[in-house]
Protein backbone atom coordinates (compact mmCIF):
# COMPACT_ATOMS: atom_id res chain seq x y z
CA UNK A 1 0.00 0.00 0.00
CA UNK A 2 1.29 3.45 -0.97
CA UNK A 3 1.16 6.10 1.74
CA UNK A 4 1.29 9.57 0.24
CA UNK A 5 2.42 12.53 2.31
CA UNK A 6 0.45 15.17 0.43
CA UNK A 7 -2.62 13.47 -1.02
CA UNK A 8 -5.13 10.68 -0.59
CA UNK A 9 -5.16 8.47 -3.66
CA UNK A 10 -8.79 7.46 -3.31
CA UNK A 11 -9.82 11.11 -3.22
CA UNK A 12 -7.73 11.83 -6.34
CA UNK A 13 -9.39 8.94 -8.14
CA UNK A 14 -12.80 10.41 -7.33
CA UNK A 15 -11.81 13.94 -8.31
CA UNK A 16 -10.76 12.91 -11.81
CA UNK A 17 -14.47 12.77 -12.69
CA UNK A 18 -15.04 16.42 -11.79
CA UNK A 19 -15.84 18.76 -14.69
CA UNK A 20 -13.11 21.17 -13.60
CA UNK A 21 -9.56 21.97 -14.61
CA UNK A 22 -8.16 20.07 -11.62
CA UNK A 23 -10.39 17.13 -12.52
CA UNK A 24 -8.94 17.16 -16.03
CA UNK A 25 -5.38 17.30 -14.62
CA UNK A 26 -6.10 14.20 -12.53
CA UNK A 27 -7.66 12.45 -15.55
CA UNK A 28 -4.42 13.02 -17.42
CA UNK A 29 -2.45 11.44 -14.56
CA UNK A 30 -4.73 8.43 -14.28
CA UNK A 31 -4.61 7.94 -18.04
CA UNK A 32 -0.86 7.42 -17.55
CA UNK A 33 -1.61 4.93 -14.78
CA UNK A 34 -3.93 3.11 -17.20
CA UNK A 35 -1.14 2.91 -19.77
CA UNK A 36 1.16 1.35 -17.18
CA UNK A 37 -1.56 -1.02 -15.99
CA UNK A 38 -2.30 -2.17 -19.55
CA UNK A 39 1.32 -3.04 -20.34
CA UNK A 40 1.22 -6.74 -21.30
CA UNK A 41 4.09 -7.73 -19.02
CA UNK A 42 5.02 -7.45 -15.40
CA UNK A 43 7.84 -5.40 -13.88
CA UNK A 44 7.62 -2.21 -15.98
CA UNK A 45 10.19 0.47 -15.18
CA UNK A 46 9.14 4.13 -15.06
CA UNK A 47 11.42 7.16 -14.98
CA UNK A 48 9.90 10.35 -13.55
CA UNK A 49 11.45 13.80 -13.96
CA UNK A 50 9.94 16.30 -11.53
CA UNK A 51 8.41 15.25 -8.20
CA UNK A 52 7.35 18.39 -6.26
CA UNK A 53 4.53 17.39 -3.87
CA UNK A 54 4.52 13.80 -5.09
CA UNK A 55 1.07 13.63 -6.70
CA UNK A 56 2.30 11.96 -9.89
CA UNK A 57 4.76 9.86 -7.86
CA UNK A 58 1.89 8.53 -5.74
CA UNK A 59 -0.27 7.66 -8.76
CA UNK A 60 2.59 5.88 -10.55
CA UNK A 61 3.74 4.01 -7.43
CA UNK A 62 0.21 2.78 -6.77
CA UNK A 63 -0.11 1.06 -10.14
CA UNK A 64 3.54 -0.09 -10.27
CA UNK A 65 3.18 -1.82 -6.91
CA UNK A 66 0.42 -3.97 -8.44
CA UNK A 67 2.58 -4.70 -11.51
CA UNK A 68 5.71 -5.50 -9.49
CA UNK A 69 7.35 -2.60 -11.31
CA UNK A 70 9.99 -0.03 -10.44
CA UNK A 71 9.88 3.76 -10.22
CA UNK A 72 12.86 6.09 -10.40
CA UNK A 73 11.98 9.67 -9.46
CA UNK A 74 14.37 12.54 -10.14
CA UNK A 75 14.25 16.07 -8.74
CA UNK A 76 16.94 18.58 -7.66
CA UNK A 77 14.88 19.33 -4.52
CA UNK A 78 14.75 16.73 -1.76
CA UNK A 79 11.40 14.95 -2.22
CA UNK A 80 12.47 11.66 -0.66
CA UNK A 81 9.58 11.62 1.83
CA UNK A 82 6.60 12.18 -0.48
CA UNK A 83 5.63 8.50 -0.40
CA UNK A 84 6.23 5.62 2.00
CA UNK A 85 5.31 1.97 2.40
CA UNK A 86 6.74 -1.40 1.38
CA UNK A 87 6.97 -0.40 -2.27
CA UNK A 88 9.35 2.44 -1.46
CA UNK A 89 11.74 0.08 0.30
CA UNK A 90 12.16 -2.33 -2.58
CA UNK A 91 11.04 -0.66 -5.80
CA UNK A 92 11.28 3.15 -5.54
CA UNK A 93 14.41 5.23 -5.84
CA UNK A 94 14.46 8.96 -5.35
CA UNK A 95 17.48 10.69 -6.87
CA UNK A 96 18.24 14.26 -5.90
CA UNK A 97 19.70 15.35 -9.20
CA UNK A 98 18.78 16.67 -12.66
CA UNK A 99 17.29 14.99 -15.72
CA UNK A 100 20.59 15.35 -17.62
CA UNK A 101 22.57 13.42 -14.97
CA UNK A 102 22.69 10.12 -16.84
CA UNK A 103 25.57 8.74 -14.76
CA UNK A 104 23.71 8.96 -11.44
CA UNK A 105 20.48 7.67 -12.94
CA UNK A 106 22.04 4.70 -14.73
CA UNK A 107 24.08 3.80 -11.65
CA UNK A 108 20.82 3.41 -9.75
CA UNK A 109 19.07 0.97 -12.11
CA UNK A 110 19.73 -2.60 -13.18
CA UNK A 111 17.95 -2.31 -16.53
CA UNK A 112 19.01 0.62 -18.68
CA UNK A 113 15.72 0.97 -20.52
CA UNK A 114 12.37 2.42 -19.54
CA UNK A 115 8.78 1.58 -20.37
CA UNK A 116 7.51 5.06 -19.62
CA UNK A 117 9.27 8.38 -19.06
CA UNK A 118 7.33 11.22 -17.44
CA UNK A 119 8.65 14.76 -17.86
CA UNK A 120 7.57 17.61 -15.59
CA UNK A 121 10.89 19.32 -14.90
CA UNK A 122 10.66 22.71 -16.62
CA UNK A 123 11.09 25.91 -14.64
CA UNK A 124 12.52 28.59 -16.95
CA UNK A 125 10.95 29.98 -20.11
CA UNK A 126 14.38 31.00 -21.41
CA UNK A 127 15.70 27.42 -21.45
CA UNK A 128 12.54 25.33 -21.86
CA UNK A 129 12.95 24.70 -25.60
CA UNK A 130 16.55 23.50 -25.25
CA UNK A 131 15.66 21.63 -22.08
CA UNK A 132 12.93 19.63 -23.81
CA UNK A 133 15.13 19.01 -26.84
CA UNK A 134 17.92 17.72 -24.62
CA UNK A 135 15.51 15.37 -22.84
CA UNK A 136 14.56 13.90 -26.19
CA UNK A 137 18.17 13.49 -27.30
CA UNK A 138 19.29 12.04 -23.97
CA UNK A 139 16.42 9.70 -23.09
CA UNK A 140 14.50 8.63 -26.17
CA UNK A 141 17.19 6.05 -27.07
CA UNK A 142 16.41 4.31 -23.75
CA UNK A 143 12.64 4.16 -24.25
CA UNK A 144 11.48 0.66 -25.20
CA UNK A 145 9.40 -0.04 -28.31
CA UNK A 146 5.74 0.72 -27.60
CA UNK A 147 6.90 2.72 -24.59
CA UNK A 148 5.69 6.24 -23.85
CA UNK A 149 7.25 9.57 -23.06
CA UNK A 150 4.62 11.76 -21.43
CA UNK A 151 5.22 15.49 -21.10
CA UNK A 152 3.30 17.62 -18.63
CA UNK A 153 2.67 21.27 -19.45
CA UNK A 154 2.04 21.82 -23.17
CA UNK A 155 -1.02 24.09 -23.13
CA UNK A 156 -0.22 27.78 -22.59
CA UNK A 157 -3.82 28.95 -22.95
CA UNK A 158 -4.51 29.39 -19.20
CA UNK A 159 -1.53 31.76 -18.99
CA UNK A 160 -2.55 34.09 -21.83
CA UNK A 161 -3.33 37.73 -21.09
CA UNK A 162 -6.74 37.76 -19.45
CA UNK A 163 -6.61 34.01 -18.82
CA UNK A 164 -7.39 32.30 -15.55
CA UNK A 165 -3.68 32.04 -14.65
CA UNK A 166 -2.27 35.00 -16.57
CA UNK A 167 1.53 34.69 -16.54
CA UNK A 168 3.62 35.76 -19.53
CA UNK A 169 6.69 33.74 -18.55
CA UNK A 170 4.73 30.51 -18.14
CA UNK A 171 2.90 31.19 -21.37
CA UNK A 172 6.27 31.41 -23.13
CA UNK A 173 7.63 28.37 -21.30
CA UNK A 174 4.78 26.06 -22.34
CA UNK A 175 4.81 27.45 -25.88
CA UNK A 176 8.52 26.62 -26.10
CA UNK A 177 7.98 23.11 -24.75
CA UNK A 178 5.20 22.48 -27.27
CA UNK A 179 7.34 23.81 -30.12
CA UNK A 180 10.21 21.50 -29.10
CA UNK A 181 7.79 18.54 -29.11
CA UNK A 182 6.53 19.39 -32.59
CA UNK A 183 10.06 19.91 -33.92
CA UNK A 184 11.16 16.53 -32.54
CA UNK A 185 8.04 14.72 -33.71
CA UNK A 186 8.06 15.98 -37.29
CA UNK A 187 11.71 15.00 -37.65
CA UNK A 188 10.85 11.50 -36.39
CA UNK A 189 7.20 10.94 -37.28
CA UNK A 190 7.89 7.50 -38.75
CA UNK A 191 9.22 6.37 -35.36
CA UNK A 192 6.69 7.94 -32.98
CA UNK A 193 2.99 8.58 -32.55
CA UNK A 194 1.99 11.86 -30.89
CA UNK A 195 -1.21 12.66 -29.03
CA UNK A 196 -1.63 16.13 -27.59
CA UNK A 197 -4.26 16.64 -24.86
CA UNK A 198 -5.35 20.19 -24.05
CA UNK A 199 -7.04 21.69 -21.02
CA UNK A 200 -5.67 22.33 -17.54
CA UNK A 201 -2.01 22.80 -18.61
CA UNK A 202 -2.12 19.96 -21.13
CA UNK A 203 -0.16 16.78 -21.66
CA UNK A 204 1.62 15.21 -24.63
CA UNK A 205 1.91 11.45 -25.20
CA UNK A 206 4.69 10.21 -27.50
CA UNK A 207 4.68 6.48 -28.22
CA UNK A 208 7.74 4.82 -29.71
CA UNK A 209 6.75 2.54 -32.59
Amino acid sequence: MIISKNCKLEKLKQRQYEHTNIGKAYRFLFSIANIIESMPYRCPQVLEFGVADGISTSVFADVLEKKNGKLISVDPVNCSDVISGEFTKRSWKFLRTYDYDTKTIFNSVERKSFDLIYVDSFSDYKTSYNHMTNVFVTWMPYLVRNGFMVIHGVDSHPYLSGGRKEDKKKEMMYDNVRRAIFDFYYKNENIYDLEMCLGSVGMAFLRKL
